[in-house]
């Protein structure tokens, strides 16, 4: 995965003009799951995706280092004790350090800062679109803690992943949504992205996954 310079992301959130301007939502609606979204950034300049957060706002948004590796866990067992999922999280801090800043990173994050601490949280990685020839973003994980809730921190996060499709070329930003989080679909509906209704999420893992690995007659050449 190429590696993107820190000024690809938004280290202070201004006041900036919008397109479309978000009103404020319970960021507990950020989740992901179930129903995907797309938002179509092909004919979309910067200034277009930026969103409008108070001027005097003290949230910063930086990437994610190796010594933050506990924080974004925190962050991952949180969204998946709101998703109703804890009995699925196996991750750990050296599998995360591993593959998010070894040799050959698979995904790259965003916390955002409120002073000294952490307040939430946003892991991405780039995919390809064959029909348009361009990078997708795709937002894998997004989470703020449950008393930072409804003061901007989720709407930062978005605003800087947007930036980073942008500048990055790509065509357009996925992510899914659980099926039950109806308040979260009606606020990426006003954002003006897609639901993708006729798509269905398919995943094989554990047995079935080391099953078909093993199932192959051609040979690797």
């Amino acid at each position: 995965m190429t590696n993107w310079s820190a000024n690809a992301c938004v280290n202070r959130i201004h006041d900036v003009d919008a397109r479309f301007d978000w009103k404020d939502v319970d960021s507990s609606q950020f989740a992901s799951r179930d129903k995907s979204f797309m938002l179509d950034l092909g004919s979309k300049g910067a200034g277009d995706v930026m969103i409008r957060v108070k001027k005097d706002s003290s949230l910063r948004i930086r990437p994610g280092t190796p010594r933050n590796v506990p924080t974004i866990l925190r962050m991952i067992r949180g969204l998946a004790k709101y998703e109703r999922l804890t009995r699925d999280v196996k991750a750990t801090a050296s599998r995360l350090r591993q593959h998010g800043f070894g040799r050959q990173p698979y995904f790259q994050t965003l916390i955002c800062w409120q002073g000294p601490n952490a307040v939430g949280f946003a892991l991405y990685f780039f995919t390809y679109s064959t029909f348009l020839t361009r990078p997708t973003l795709y937002l894998e994980d997004l989470f703020v803690l449950p008393d930072q809730r409804g003061k901007g921190a989720g709407k930062a996060l978005l605003a800087a992943l947007a930036r980073i499709a942008v500048r990055r070329g790509c065509g357009r930003m996925e992510w899914a949504v659980l099926s039950w989080n109806t308040p979260a679909i009606r606020f990426y509906k006003r954002l003006g992205a897609g639901l993708r209704k006729e798509w269905i999420l398919t995943r094989l893992t554990d047995v079935p996954l080391r099953r078909l690995a093993r199932s192959g007659k051609a040979k690797w050449i």
